[in-house]
């Protein structure tokens, strides 16, 4: 990897960590009295349906059976790591107050 993508993949790395603690305090100021699980199924599709919006717009959709099976296996890994992270360190700040 050339030292030029390693920046580049760090600056996304820091854009997405700064706007992962906004993601706690809206989650926390407006979604009082709501169950968290339920919350990060409602945000899920949210993103699904921004996401999919973008995809389109950049017309990069692809058939993911196309995928190699490592391809497959980490985006996978990745998107329980994500959502493991959601539900024990994000959420929760939600129940702090019930």
């Amino acid at each position: 990897m050339a030292i030029a993508d390693t920046h580049a993949w760090f600056t996304w790395a820091v854009l997405s960590a700064c706007f992962a603690a906004p993601t706690a305090i809206f989650a926390k100021i407006g979604l009082e009295g709501i169950d968290s699980d339920f919350t990060t199924l409602l945000r899920t599709e949210i993103i699904l349906v921004v996401l999919a919006g973008f995809v389109a717009d950049a017309w990069k959709w692809s058939n993911p059976t196309g995928l190699r099976p490592k391809t497959a296996l980490f985006l996978v890994l990745s998107g329980l790591a994500a959502g493991a992270a959601s539900r024990s360190r994000v959420y929760p700040i939600i129940d702090l107050d019930r």
